[in-house]
């Protein structure tokens, strides 16, 4: 047998169809020749990974790469590592004097941030300065921030995508295909190739279910035309037509997995074929921003991980009233009793504790629970500022009655329910060191302002 990507003897080497750093657990040996499989893991498999890097981070993939991160200005100096902890990476430099003293602030990666500290200092000595006083703190305390995301396809992606349908037309064993000019291609990374039609952005072609993470794959002869539907973590959704004359027998064929847990799904995938079928007759539009469906996934992982922590709660809250009824601690009608009036307060609690989950609870409208978690709609944030902006300026004690003065007030974006958006809403204090963003919350009942 040989290579569908070249003349090559197969050679046992083993190809998984969707990514293995993506956890696609369809692989054969069947397929591709050890040339051709390395050579694509040294072009592609990092193509995918860069695109996806963000996805592999949030759920925690081990070969995910830490993420660069920006504060709310939009100043990109911090990275999100593996383990979704921040630190500063870039060097910030701040200067001023306060009662006849020049303060110096480095902060950033320590090392880098001390070498600059020490020329800085020695420079001050240089010039007759006297050093007073020093003191290292964790510069991404109390730092708001978040990752930058770009889902934004591209040619390498069409040839990626084009990979995986011809790998998985000859993994079902299609002996009627015409398909060597596309594998040659394939093969020499043709950036031309404009037979990949982006689509689902309003899940036109497929309805996602609750808490769903998957890859998928559909391939279908519909018309004359074979055509292979593939999502990855349902954020690139795509047909790719493999063949617009096909004249081989009708057919179709899905595979369908937990992008997580890697574990096959034979429910069936529900695809709109009439939306395939408009779609494939427009023209194809080469670079599509997929950023609605990334953020559509971090909120179906947000509702699953609540979901599963109730579960968790449910299944913990049964067994121990299991264990007393097998004790004759309760009987049978107290462990109704109790199990309703326990499972009813510890859901209300982590309702609180979870808000905006809920379509058809209001939380968003719901002004003492937003303020419980010093969030605000984001219609109100002008609101906000014009009745507190006296406070601009003002000092403030704080972290063991340190002077800091309240420089301005800050959003960042928490969640989104029935289409109202909602924000956290922080007073960022600074001391010429320090800049610390507190809840506001937080601020208002516990500092005083001088």
């Amino acid at each position: 047998m040989k290579c569908i990507f070249c003349d090559n003897n197969l050679d046992n080497s083993d190809e998984h169809i969707i990514l293995n750093s993506l956890n696609g657990k369809l692989h054969s040996k069947e397929i591709i020749c050890s040339e051709c499989n390395n050579f694509f893991g040294s072009h592609l498999d990092n193509v995918a990974k860069k695109f996806f890097n963000t996805i592999l981070l949030v759920f925690q993939f081990k070969n995910a790469s830490g993420e660069i991160a920006e504060n709310l200005k939009g100043e990109d100096k911090f990275l999100f590592q593996k383990n979704l902890t921040p630190k500063q990476v870039k060097l910030d430099i701040s200067e001023f004097k306060s009662q006849g003293k020049r303060l110096v602030s480095v902060s950033g990666n320590p090392k880098d941030a001390m070498k600059k500290f020490e020329k800085l200092t020695k420079t001050l000595e240089d010039t007759g300065s006297k050093i007073i006083a020093k003191s290292i703190q964790e510069s991404t305390k109390g730092v708001p921030l978040r990752i930058k995301v770009d889902f934004k396809t591209n040619s390498e992606i069409n040839i990626l995508l084009n990979k995986i349908a011809l790998e998985y037309c000859h993994y079902i064993k299609m002996t009627d295909l015409n398909t060597k000019d596309l594998a040659l291609k394939v093969r020499v990374l043709d950036k031309t190739l404009s037979n990949v039609f982006y689509c689902n952005l309003t899940e036109e072609i497929r309805k996602f279910s609750n808490g769903e993470i998957t890859h998928c794959i559909f391939l279908k002869k519909i018309e004359n035309k074979l055509i292979v539907y593939i999502e990855l973590f349902n954020v690139i959704c795509s047909v790719i037509v493999i063949d617009d004359n096909y004249v081989g027998e009708d057919i179709e064929h899905q595979y369908y997995q937990n992008a997580i847990t890697g574990e096959k799904m034979d429910s069936d995938l529900g695809i709109n074929l009439n939306e395939i079928k408009k779609l494939v007759e427009s023209k194809p539009e080469s670079i599509v921003d997929f950023n609605p469906l990334a953020n559509k996934l971090f909120l179906r992982k947000r509702d699953k991980d609540f979901s599963d922590k109730i579960d968790f709660e449910l299944n913990s809250i049964a067994n121990r009233l299991q264990n007393e009824l097998k004790n004759k601690q309760i009987t049978q009608k107290q462990f109704a009793e109790k199990y309703i009036d326990e499972t009813t307060e510890m859901i209300a609690e982590l309702s609180i504790e979870n808000p905006y989950l809920m379509d058809d609870v209001d939380d968003a409208n719901n002004d003492e629970l937003n303020y419980y978690h010093s969030n605000i709609r984001a219609e109100q944030f002008e609101e906000f500022s014009n009745q507190y902006k006296h406070l601009i300026g003002k000092k403030v004690n704080y972290e063991n009655d340190k002077t800091y003065l309240i420089e301005e007030f800050s959003q960042a974006p928490i969640a989104e329910q029935n289409g109202i958006k909602i924000n956290r809403l922080y007073i960022c204090l600074f001391n010429g060191f320090n800049r610390i963003h507190i809840p506001y919350r937080e601020f208002f009942e516990g500092i005083s302002v001088k």
